[in-house]
């Protein structure tokens, strides 16, 4: 079963930062940070916080406090009343916490899940529409006299989590930071390996070890085309792949419909990615082909370079499936950098911000 990547990130306690619950649209939250919005603060952002598999919301707790707090003692030196204010939000994942129906689909291949792939795809695309949702009725429930405005909202999630983060990051244009904690850009190649090492039948007892894979009983066709329209890998590369290992740059004709694509997407967006360099529940080394390629379209020179995406990309040495101190450290710099930049953009979020579906 997934191990705890929160076990051992804090040694000692944050400072205290408030925390209510809330049932918004059906779901309960937890939001942290609302007593400690002076009435003068007329903006926020909001951090949603998406935990682990085999978690719930009440784990992102310390998280919350550590980043919130770097934050307000940030806010209080400068003196700034035009700077946003800052909470987070946390909820349960699908089939997690107090949504939970059944634990046996939280698992794994090797613990008794013969539905590993849907249910785990399933489930953290599902939240990622749910985040979606909430977020459009957060400010009813939380500013109910309307106390303040929320401007801005970011997205960190860490393993599950983390997979899902990246899915926000595609599917909902208000979000415009994310950080990303040991999750997997490409689904495919991440199953690929559980079910090789598994011994799954589906990948073994075929004509070529893993041929018939994508299709199978353990990967549906059902699944290939929901990959297909939402994970980021299956967004931009397709499913149909030769190699595992290195994905080729697009033709000028592929360019075209790809540079469309990333534009209704992740245009100006900032993402922070942080892998365990001795991750072995979910190897940095599964999502590099499409990492490599992705940094390839975005950095210079690259078929999207003008698309004002901010990306970067750390592998943590000697860590495993956890998120480590200095990932805390390098996740609360890069979401106060994007929180400082806001006075730059304050005049695009004048307006609402209207979502599209992909």
């Amino acid at each position: 079963m997934a191990p705890n990547p929160l076990q051992k990130t804090f040694t000692s306690s944050p400072p205290e930062i408030s925390s209510s619950k809330h049932l918004i649209a059906g779901l309960l939250t937890t939001v942290h940070g609302l007593e400690e919005l002076s009435s003068d603060r007329r903006y926020v952002s909001c951090l949603w916080l998406l935990h682990p598999r085999l978690g719930n919301q009440d784990m992102m707790a310390p998280l919350a406090k550590s980043i919130i707090s770097a934050w307000n003692k940030k806010l209080a030196k400068s003196g700034s009343k035009d700077s946003p204010g800052l909470i987070t939000v946390s909820l349960d994942q699908r089939n997690h916490g107090s949504r939970m129906v059944d634990p046996i689909a939280n698992g794994d291949w090797r613990s008794g899940d013969e539905q590993h792939a849907q249910d785990m795809f399933s489930a953290f695309h599902g939240t990622q529409l749910d985040t979606s949702d909430l977020i459009t009725y957060l400010s009813a429930y939380v500013f109910p006299h309307n106390e303040h405005i929320l401007v801005d909202h970011m997205a960190l999630g860490i393993s599950l989590g983390g997979h899902c983060a990246w899915q926000c990051a595609l599917h909902d244009p208000r979000i415009t930071t994310v950080v990303v904690v040991i999750g997997c850009p490409d689904y495919i190649n991440l199953m690929k390996q559980r079910a090789r090492l598994s011994k799954r039948d589906s990948w073994w007892k075929t004509s070529s070890p893993g041929a018939e894979f994508l299709g199978s009983v353990d990967f549906p066709h059902g699944l290939v085309e929901a990959v297909k329209t939402y994970d980021p890998a299956g967004m931009f590369i397709g499913t149909n792949r030769n190699s595992t290992e290195h994905y080729l740059d697009p033709t000028p004709e592929q360019q075209r419909t790809l540079i469309s694509l990333m534009e209704r997407t992740l245009k100006g967006k900032r993402i922070l990615n942080m892998a365990g360099g001795d991750d072995k529940l979910v190897p940095y080394a599964q999502g590099n082909a499409f990492l490599s390629w992705f940094k390839r379209a975005i950095g210079p020179d690259g078929w999207f370079e003008q698309g004002d995406i901010h990306f970067e990309d750390h592998i943590y040495d000697g860590v495993g499936h956890a998120m480590s101190r200095d990932m805390v450290n390098d996740a609360t710099a890069f979401i106060i950098h994007s929180l400082n930049e806001w006075e730059t953009k304050k005049p695009a979020f004048k307006k609402p911000r209207r979502m599209s579906r992909i």
